[in-house]
């Protein structure tokens, strides 16, 4: 029988070379890749003296600089939530002496005395969770205090869904306005994000099938414009509205390359929000670009022989729940439709 490899953990010491890196230092074998993954980890505790005595202030810096982030902007949006939010309250205390009911204390307060919306407070709490996780994991904690705390429930938006004849006024403003003409008709005809819209090319459009590809969208990271992947990497294919082809064939073949929308700049996410904000909500009295995603979403919601699964792949969501609890608004064509049923049904 073959004998295992041993396996020697590499680690980095404070030990400098003579170039100014960082000398790499081996552990005692280990037989598996568990083993040594969990040697590693022991041998940093050791090295930051990390264990359940050590201030909440200490255990966040080790936690940040241990954290592999994909993203820049995720790691400065959790370095600003630890020091402005969570440091303030839990940093002077032992991160062993955090019991369940200090944290649940300390969440009901952000929404009443702080005054932050429930969805800001719900993120403050999952980055609490996630640190103590990570020390549970790592046996800094014996116990979980975050195991059994329960986020805030979800609020749903209030929106008004218009009736057929305000569409079609609200797609004649669209299709007349100067700037953002595509990404709005976008958002209306299709149900896009905001930087998905912005992002589709025209190789994504299929006009003889009548499809779009979903394949990225436009975000803007430490200050400069990114293409990333859709949410979740939801690659997805959306119908094309009749009234949207009839649009996107006006323009010149020869201009159909890259972007649709091909002035982008640094700040183009935030722009659309404003002109929307400036030039649209004003004629239509919509708040603000994502409620075109429910608008849209729940026009399909209402049409009885569409199933629901299939609007879920669409829209691009991980679960059916997303898709009929929040994006389901009551709409009158729906209201309509169940009175004909019932009248059919029941004489």
């Amino acid at each position: 029988m073959r004998a295992k490899k041993a396996i020697y953990p590499l680690v980095y010491s404070d030990e400098l070379s003579e170039d100014g890196k960082r000398i790499r230092k081996r552990l005692p074998k280990v037989s598996t890749k568990r083993q040594e993954l969990k040697a590693r980890k022991e041998y940093y505790l050791r090295k930051r003296k990390i264990n359940k005595n050590t201030k909440f202030n200490t255990y966040c810096e080790f936690w940040l600089e241990r954290k592999i982030f994909d993203k820049d902007s995720t790691k400065i949006q959790y370095e600003m939530v630890i020091k402005r939010w969570i440091k303030p309250y839990f940093g002077d205390m032992k991160i062993g002496s955090i019991k369940r009911y200090d944290i649940e204390k300390y969440i009901k307060t952000l929404p009443e005395e702080h005054h932050l919306k429930t969805s800001y407070a719900g993120f403050i709490l999952t980055i609490i969770k996630i640190l103590f996780v990570y020390a549970w994991k790592n046996d800094i904690i014996q116990t979980l205090p975050t195991k059994a705390i329960k986020g805030f429930p979800y609020k749903k938006k209030d929106i008004r869904i218009p009736d057929y004849d305000e569409c079609l006024r609200i797609a004649d403003i669209l299709k007349n306005s100067e700037k953002y003409k595509f990404p709005l008709l976008f958002g209306w005809y299709a149900g896009m994000r905001r930087g998905e819209a912005l992002g589709v090319r025209w190789e994504d459009i299929n006009l003889k099938d009548n499809i779009i590809n979903i394949n990225q969208q436009i975000l803007i990271e430490a200050g400069r414009i990114v293409c990333r992947p859709p949410k979740r990497n939801e690659i997805r294919t959306v119908p094309i509205a009749a009234a949207l082809k009839a649009e996107l064939v006006k323009v010149p073949i020869e201009e159909r390359k890259g972007l649709v929308y091909k002035n982008i700049r640094s700040d183009s996410p935030k722009a659309l929000d404003y002109y929307f904000k400036k030039h649209i909500k004003p004629l239509i009295n919509i708040k603000c670009f994502h409620e075109f995603r429910h608008i849209n979403l729940s026009k399909l919601l209402s049409l009885p022989n569409i199933p629901v699964d299939m609007i879920k792949n669409i829209a691009g969501h991980s679960s059916i729940n997303t898709t009929t609890q929040i994006y389901g608004h009551k709409t009158s064509e729906g209201i309509n439709q169940i009175k004909e049923a019932i009248d059919s049904e029941f004489g």
